[in-house]
């Protein structure tokens, strides 16, 4: 049943009717029973959309495994790649002033 579950159809079909069933009972009942129909099928809705979501970051994970790469060396946790170069001057060169 899991397997069945996680597959992209079914998400799509059970995130889209979901959805729709929620926006039609809403305006088609307004006690509580269909307050609590309209809650419930709202979950399942957001449910099946995160879980969507969270399959489609784990493709692009694997698929891009280089951006995760470039993203240590910004935040300083991987190997430097990048030196300075020890001809440059921080402080743009020689001064220039007037006399």
């Amino acid at each position: 049943m899991k397997a069945l579950l996680t597959m992209k159809p079914v998400l799509w079909f059970l995130f889209l009717f979901n959805l729709v069933a929620v926006a039609v009972i809403h305006f088609v009942y307004d006690d509580a029973p269909g307050f609590a129909v309209t809650v419930g099928m709202g979950l399942v809705s957001v449910k099946a959309g995160v879980a969507l979501l969270a399959q489609g970051l784990r493709q692009r994970a694997k698929q891009a495994p280089e951006i995760q790469d470039a993203g240590r060396v910004l935040s300083g946790s991987g190997p430097q790649r990048v030196q300075a170069d020890p001809a440059s001057s921080l402080t743009g060169g020689p001064s220039r002033r007037s006399a």
